[in-house]
């Protein structure tokens, strides 16, 4: 039994979003496909389960109203009126129809952007990551710093301590035979 597939744009269209959002699923594993003559192919019952999953519908012929079907349904309420009420209602019915294909266009438009700006926040996540380890490493350079200005004060206050013991033993040695004498 053979099985309708997709490409990868096809599939997309189908479900209502992007192919870079179709691409994440696919990486993300929520979606099976398979390479066939090196393109990436989708079935339809994989299409079906990622919907399911992801609660969208998936677009078909029987989703949409061709203009063919339009005709007869428009013939069809013409041909239904009993007064002049039907136009009235056919016309409310063109225009909430093109309402509805404006608002579907502005819906993918806004899921493409979507799309768009999913992908620079997944671009931009590193560059918070880097900032927060710039930060991290310029506290850690001041601790540093300030642990390196202690440690130059204690080697001063040190080489202080060694000049007095100097001068203080120089001076007991030049005492010393001063004393010697003066005890004799």
């Amino acid at each position: 039994m053979s099985e309708t597939n997709y490409s990868r744009s096809q599939a997309a269209d189908l479900l209502g979003i992007s192919t870079r959002t179709l691409d994440r699923y696919l990486k993300a594993k929520k979606i099976k496909s398979k390479e066939i003559k090196g393109h990436v192919r989708i079935y339809q019952t994989e299409l079906e389960k990622l919907a399911e999953e992801i609660g969208k519908k998936i677009i078909t012929e029987e989703n949409i109203i061709t203009p063919v079907q339009k005709q007869a349904k428009s013939k069809e309420i013409i041909s239904h009126s009993i007064h002049g009420h039907d136009l009235i209602y056919k016309n409310l019915y063109e225009e909430t129809k093109a309402e509805l294909k404006d608002a579907y266009g502005q819906l993918q438009m806004v899921n493409y952007q979507l799309g768009q700006f999913e992908e620079k926040l997944k671009n931009s996540v590193p560059l918070l990551a880097q900032k927060n380890e710039e930060k991290e490493l310029e506290t850690a350079k001041q601790d540093l710093e300030k642990k390196s200005q202690e440690i130059e004060q204690k080697l001063k206050i040190e080489r202080l301590n060694k000049w007095i013991f100097a001068i203080l033993l120089f001076g007991i040695l030049i005492l010393q035979p001063i004393l010697w004498l003066a005890s004799k």
